[in-house]
């Protein structure tokens, strides 16, 4: 067949030229090429697929051994579990054989407890029989004993019924009482609204004698608006005019009650009647409240004024001076040069040229203005590179600064008390060893000068101390400095206290009914009456 095919592939080429020759040979080649191509792809292909056979043949193998590897791991672990669960039950079998042989001791021991048990109990037994014996016979004695108080609780019942009986009688009676007092109480309602009957026709005839008035009331008002050349409200014209006056009395006879000065009374007066002219003819004036307020100032600015003339008058130097601080400064000789305390101070020292505040002053002292005034102080010791603070500076200076922190400390600390008090004023006290007499620091600034079996108040020992107590009262109980005088007697001896700027006028007020009344001399604002029921609160 291979020759046959040759032959005729050899006759086919015989006669070709060179074109077709070369032709068929670039055919056959690319045919050859292809086939050699189709030969090593097929040839590619085939190692592929044994190679991926190969590869899942490992891969399963790999599998086979893994699952074998984890039965291998699990029968290992079941293994030890049953050498675990075999060692459990070893030691479980030795525990229940030592516990039966414990329990074997104790059954022998439990046989000889029942037996003394049984002998207690035949013991017992015949104590009980013993006890119910007795028990038997208290028993029939209760039962007698019951029997007699069964008899007295039935004579008690009836006893309680009889009483029962008594009371449901005396009910009957108490209801037949209600009964005839319910009927005395409707006669006397009945009564009673034809006595409302009667009243409404007093007020219907009252109301029409009133109305009566009302008109004759309003011809007068229209004759007085016509004098007044008015055409306003009647009745608004008269209410503003009783108003006024109303309030204008009662004023007046406050005023006099209060001991108020004259100037206070001529300025109720002259408001009172502006302030209803206001009203009346333009419609707008002050109310009651404001015009009250305007009065208490003006009072007490005469009282602030009379004190303060009685205390520029104690030293005399009330012609000169008009306020307390020209007071001070005219007592030293100051009064010419300066105008304030501060420059007082500063003028005393010859220093007010070239310094105009106390510090400025207190370092100019020294010598040590250039330089602030902490340094300065730090300096002064030789412990600037130690402490910044003045609180530190102090601490250092005693020796005390590792044991406390404070300046209440260190003071409490330097006098050996820190122990007993905890504030600075307790300190303060137990140091000039009054703590058990006095519990405020006013008391004991009074106690330490001698004056407290005297005065009761920080006013009055200011006042003893300049020697201005004795020249403002002329007698232990007449009104002090700060009380426009003391509270009147019973018996009316008021009214011969007298002193410069309070003058005591003989005011008297006739009431309605005829008899005079004395008014009281002294004249207290509102913070008078406040520091005088202190007072009384101290000296009870």
């Amino acid at each position: 067949m291979g020759k046959l095919a040759s032959a005729e592939l050899a006759e086919c080429t015989k006669d070709m030229d060179a074109t077709t020759w070369n032709s068929y040979q670039i055919v056959n080649n690319r045919a050859r090429a292809l086939c050699y191509s189709t030969q090593q792809q097929q040839f590619r292909r085939l190692a592929e697929v044994t190679v991926n056979q190969l590869m899942a043949t490992a891969s399963g193998q790999l599998e086979y051994l893994k699952q074998l590897q984890e039965h291998l791991h699990q029968m290992t672990s079941q293994t030890k579990d049953l050498l675990s669960n075999q060692q459990s039950l070893r030691s479980a079998q030795d525990s229940v054989l030592s516990q039966i042989h414990g329990n074997m001791m104790e059954l022998k021991q439990e046989k000889s407890m029942i037996a003394a048990g049984n002998k207690k109990l035949a013991e017992l037994t015949e104590n009980i029989r013993s006890k119910l014996d007795e028990a038997t016979r208290q028993l029939v004695k209760q039962e007698s004993t019951q029997l007699e108080s069964h008899q007295k609780i039935v004579d008690d019942l009836t006893h309680i019924q009889q009483k029962s009986h008594d009371a449901l009688n005396k009910l009957d009676q108490s209801s037949e009482s209600l009964l005839h007092n319910h009927a005395e109480m409707t006669g006397h309602y009945e009564r009673m609204y034809e006595n409302m009957v009667r009243i409404n026709s007093t007020v219907s005839s009252l109301l029409a004698t009133v109305n009566m008035m009302q008109r004759h009331l309003d011809d007068r008002i229209t004759w007085f608006s016509t004098i007044l050349h008015m055409a306003d409200d009647k009745l608004s014209i008269l209410t503003c005019g009783v108003l006024h006056v109303s309030y204008f009395l009662f004023a007046a006879l406050a005023a006099s009650f209060l001991q108020s000065p004259p100037a206070t009374r001529l300025v109720l007066f002259v408001l009172v009647s502006v302030n209803a002219t206001m009203e009346i003819q333009t419609g707008h004036s002050l109310d009651f409240a404001s015009i009250t307020m305007f009065l208490f100032v003006v009072s007490a600015g005469a009282s602030q004024q009379k004190r303060l003339q009685w205390l520029l008058l104690a030293d005399g130097c009330y012609s000169q001076g008009t306020t307390v601080v020209k007071w001070l400064l005219l007592a030293n000789g100051c009064y010419s040069q300066v105008t304030t305390v501060v420059e007082w101070l500063l003028l005393a020292d010859g220093c007010y040229s070239q310094v105009t505040t106390v510090v400025k002053w207190l370092l100019l002292a020294d010598g040590c203005y250039s330089q602030p005034w902490v340094e300065w102080l730090l300096l002064a010791d030789d412990c600037y590179s130690q402490v910044t603070t003045v609180v530190e500076w102090l601490l250092l200076a005693d020796g005390c600064y590792s044991q406390v922190t404070t300046v209440v400390k260190w003071l409490l600390l330097a006098n050996g008390c820190y122990s007993q008090v905890t504030t600075v004023v307790e300190w303060l006290l137990l140091a000039d060893g009054c703590y058990s007499q006095v519990t405020t620091v006013v008391e004991w600034l009074l106690l330490a000068d001698g004056y407290y079996s005297q005065v009761t108040s920080v006013v009055k020992w200011l006042l003893l101390a300049d020697g201005c107590y004795s020249q403002q009262a002329s007698g232990p109980s007449e009104r002090p400095f700060f009380l426009g005088g003391s509270l009147p007697g019973p018996a009316g001896d008021a009214g011969a206290q007298t002193d410069e700027g309070y003058q005591s006028p003989d005011t008297t007020t006739a009431g309605p009914t005829g008899p005079t009344v004395d008014l009281p001399l002294w004249q207290p604002t509102f913070i008078d009456c406040i520091v005088h029921s202190r007072e009384i609160i101290v000296h009870q």
